[in-house]
């Protein structure tokens, strides 16, 4: 849930993504060229290439709405009931002259039929797309759906089946058939002159609330909001109620199957959750086969005739089922008789439960109406929402009200990013699945149910707080306390993390499995730690889009073109990734409509490269609080690692200042800064990157403040070590000179571990090194350090390059491993606090590098970490967590370090 004053500048949410490619540009004109040649060509008219349009844009939408990187099952089953019912049908309709109800033909009304689709369709699109008012915060009580809610709304429910089930013919009767069903109803004397007020009491009322009970416990259900053990149990006796009482009320035997099927595909929505890609493609394919085929199938279930005149394939186009383009049809005709209605049918049908011994003037439904001014015998027909529109208001009330309508259907697309347990979430998972017997129509015929129902839902969740039983799990407070480490080491005068959750977006490269080194761990701990009082997303660029859970993290990786499959990917694919980051802006555009969808309330930012300067600054244009972890000197460096050939780079060169000033503007004015060492602070502070009052030091890992030394390994000869990414930069070629050159001065044996994955070239150049200088090399792979750490006497940290802290000197020096480092950037802070042995060696001259190795392992030139002499910042996911304490309640006063 987003903040308001963590919205966009204008207080306005963007339209959803545009993911359109070749292939799918390609494959929906094969679609519409086929639908032409054999629907259009055998028989050309207006009204059939109208037809025609409608399907494209009805398609095209569907396509938009389904990859817009959110699920928005509005949008969708707008679209795929239109396609179907009042697209495809029709074009066979018209081609074979073949409509479902027998009647005079009035031919000169088609494309007056088409026109209103068009313009229904068209404005409901560009209402649906246009910018809408950002989500408010639901904090209130009132908003948020409970355990108790739940329970109240079924227990009416039952107490409504006990009272009028009996005064509506029974149970038994209610798995019978409609025919049956209406009979008893009948009987009971519940049905006069087309009065259904008191039909409507007894018998819907009861259907409607059974309905709404129903969602309400599954979302609860899915969300898991119960308090303890106990309020499971209410959820799933609930639950088992509501099934109960929905397969009495709104099975497919006796109740109208709009509404049997609604309120099955409001529970799948309500319990399902639709997090991946896959899975909202899979909707948007199902609802377009659930209407093209089980929809006709539906009449099995109403009535012996019903299933005597069943029809399958092409010919099921043909009936009654699929009548939507003919009733259209017959209301422009009746508008040319009779005129426009100016909402006579929209008052009667909202005043439905009015009786008409009251208002003796209350409207039929306008179907029955449309139906009898053509002489139709059986007059309870449906009447598309376009079409009754267009009956009431004429051509200007269509376009009006479908493009608030799309604008509504936006709305309530959004909330169901919001909290999962609320008011808005129930709302759009009931008006989704029942909004398709409202685009039937008529409204008379569909508000008693759709709209008692939602009536049920408002007033059961916002109408009240709702009973305090201890159901419901309350959010709870934050404790004032700062952790015993607390990187800032003082007390926050106001929690950060309050109700309702906030929502954090960590922005990273590369996320688990795909670890590529330290840095992803590290940002990963930095993650989990957030989550342990917000609601994080991870979202990261992909080759292929996908969205899945890590522990309490949901990650997103999002398609970006040219992006890597691997971290390791070939030259050329490197290469266009690279510079497609840097000179394509929309290469992060999915990315960014991604995270606005998310609403988060701070952006945590990692390593972010890979979408060059442009996802960045799309956080600064959005005016999102931001925290940005700086890893390394990228920011400051095309190369990364500030090294040219053999020489690390001491200063900002001129090349690489304009890339640093690129980054310096991308970054939010307001950013607060972690580093992961006072080397890589200092520098980003001299680069102007990093303001020093809104930044602090987070180590990545801390050793223990005891030295720790564990016995030499059993064995001839000594293993030398080496753990890390396998790439030039990590100096790994002058580890094994060095491994050399002591063998040569010492005489003993020497073996080179090499732990890590590279490339294969180069794992196979470093085999082909070590055996001209004689020593013995295995390349195992990856290994677990503590594995590692067992193989080996001392380990090698020979980089080439300013690193920006050296994770893996703390791990080594944690399991008591002495280590030989290379004295670059922030590799001396490492060895300082991890706990183990050490020593510095410049690797570049293996010879003195020898010498230092054979100093540490004698312990002439060893040193030793001292917990008083060591002042750090405490841990990175620490000082993470303090600057989102930071920028998100501006009561913790950022500090550098503390003394460990």
């Amino acid at each position: 849930m987003r903040r308001p004053d963590a919205v966009p500048p204008d207080g306005t949410w963007a339209p959803r993504s545009r993911a359109v490619t070749p292939a799918a540009v390609v494959g929906w004109l094969a679609i519409i060229a086929a639908l032409g040649v054999t629907t259009v060509l055998p028989r050309p008219t207006v009204a059939g290439f109208l037809g025609l349009v409608a399907v494209a844009v009805c398609l095209a939408a569907l396509y938009q709405t389904t990859l817009s990187g959110t699920f928005t099952p509005v949008a969708v089953t707008f679209w795929a009931f239109v396609a179907v019912w009042v697209g495809f049908a029709p074009l066979l309709q018209i081609r074979d002259r073949r409509l479902p109800w027998p009647d005079l033909p009035l031919d000169q009304h088609y494309v007056s039929a088409q026109v209103i689709l068009l313009f229904a369709v068209v404005a409901w699109w560009v209402g649906n797309t246009r910018r809408v008012p950002a989500p408010r915060p639901s904090t209130s009580r009132r908003t948020r759906l409970t355990i108790e809610k739940a329970v109240v709304v079924t227990g009416l429910a039952v107490v409504l089946a006990v009272v009028c089930l009996p005064m509506t013919g029974g149970l038994a009767v209610r798995f019978t058939s409609r025919d049956d069903l209406q009979r008893a109803i009948a009987e009971e004397g519940l049905k006069s002159q087309q009065d259904l007020a008191l039909l409507g009491l007894l018998s819907t009322f009861p259907a409607a609330v059974s309905a709404v009970a129903l969602v309400l416990c599954l979302v609860c259900w899915r969300s898991q909001n119960w308090a303890d053990r106990r309020g499971r149990s209410m959820v799933l006796t609930a639950t088992g109620t509501a099934v109960v009482l929905n397969l009495i009320y709104n099975n497919p035997l006796s109740a109208n199957r709009f509404a049997a099927f609604g309120v099955l595909l409001a529970a799948g929505l309500a319990i399902v959750r639709f997090d991946r890609q896959i899975w909202r493609t899979l909707f948007s394919i199902g609802m377009l086969l659930g209407l093209a085929v089980i929809y006709p199938l539906a009449n099995l279930f109403r009535n012996e005739r019903s299933r005597g005149n069943l029809r399958l394939g092409l010919d099921a186009y043909y009936t009654w089922d699929f009548d939507g383009f003919q009733q259209t049809v017959n209301a422009v005709h009746h508008v040319g008789v009779g005129g426009h209605t100016w909402g006579h049918h929209f008052i009667s049908a909202l005043l439905f439960w009015v009786p008409r011994s009251v208002w003796e003037g209350k409207a039929i439904p306008a179907g029955n109406a449309v139906a009898a001014s053509r002489g139709y015998e059986f007059q309870n027909l449906a009447l598309p929402f376009w079409a009754e529109t267009y009956l009431e208001f004429s051509f200007v009330g269509v376009v009006v009200l479908f493009f608030f309508y799309g604008k509504l259907a936006r709305r309530l697309d959004i909330a169901l990013t919001g909290p999962a347990a609320s008011l808005g979430t129930a709302l759009t998972v009931m008006f989704a699945a029942l909004q398709i017997g409202l685009l039937r129509g008529p409204l008379g015929a569909q508000i008693p149910f759709v709209g008692a129902a939602f009536v049920v839902l408002v007033v059961g969740v916002a109408a009240w707080a709702g009973p305090q039983w201890g159901l419901t799990r309350t959010p709870t407070p934050v404790d004032d306390r700062p952790p015993a480490d607390d990187p800032t080491g003082r007390v926050v005068e106001k929690p950060w993390m309050s109700d309702p959750l906030p929502k954090v977006a960590v922005l990273a490269d590369w996320w688990w499995p795909n670890d590529v080194g330290g840095a992803e761990r590290s940002a990963r701990e930095a993650a989990l730690e957030l989550a342990r009082s917000a609601q994080v997303s991870v979202f990261v660029p992909a080759a292929v889009e996908t969205s899945y859970t890590d522990g309490p993290l949901s990650v997103h990786a999002v398609r970006r073109p040219f992006a890597r499959r691997v971290h390791a990917d070939t030259r050329v694919r490197r290469g266009l990734e690279f510079i497609s980051a840097w000179l394509v802006p929309w290469t992060a555009s999915r990315l960014a409509r991604r995270i606005r969808a998310f609403h988060p309330d701070v952006v945590v930012a990692t390593n972010v490269s890979r979408t060059g300067p442009w996802l960045l600054r799309s956080v600064k244009a959005d005016g999102l609080r931001y925290v940005r972890v700086f890893h390394d000197l990228s920011d400051t460096c095309w190369r990364r690692s500030r090294l040219k050939g053999a020489r690390s780079c001491e200063t900002v060169c001129g090349e690489c200042q304009v890339k640093a000033r690129i980054m310096r503007n991308a970054t939010p004015r307001d950013a607060v800064s972690v580093c992961v060492s006072g080397f890589v602070r200092d520098e980003l502070v001299a680069s102007g990157l990093v303001n020093p009052a809104e930044s602090l030091v987070g180590y990545p890992l801390i050793g223990p403040a005891e030295p720790v030394r564990v016995p030499r390994r059993n064995g001839d000869g000594l293993v030398i070590g080496y753990i890390g990414r396998v790439s030039p930069v990590k100096g790994i070629e002058s580890a094994i000179r060095t491994a050399a050159a002591y063998q040569r001065r010492t005489g003993i044996t020497v073996t080179v571990l090499v732990a890590g994955t590279g490339q294969a070239a180069y794992v196979r150049a470093l085999v082909e090194l070590a055996r001209a200088e004689g020593v013995d090399i295995r390349v195992p792979g990856h290994l677990p350090v503590d594995e590692f750490c067992r193989l080996v006497d001392v380990v090698l940290i020979p980089s080439r390059w300013m690193e920006p802290f050296g994770r893996v000197a703390v791990e080594v020096g944690r399991a008591g491993k002495p280590m030989l480092v290379s004295p670059l950037g922030g590799l001396p802070e490492a060895a300082a606090v991890s706990g183990g042995d050490y020593a510095f060696a410049d690797f570049q001259d293996p010879q003195a590098a020898a010498v230092a190795l054979a100093g540490l392992l004698d312990g002439s030139a060893r040193k030793t970490p001292s917990a008083a002499s060591a002042t750090t910042a405490g841990t990175l996911k620490e000082g993470v967590v303090a600057a989102a304490r930071h920028v998100l309640s501006g009561a913790v006063e950022m500090t550098a370090g503390r003394q460990r």
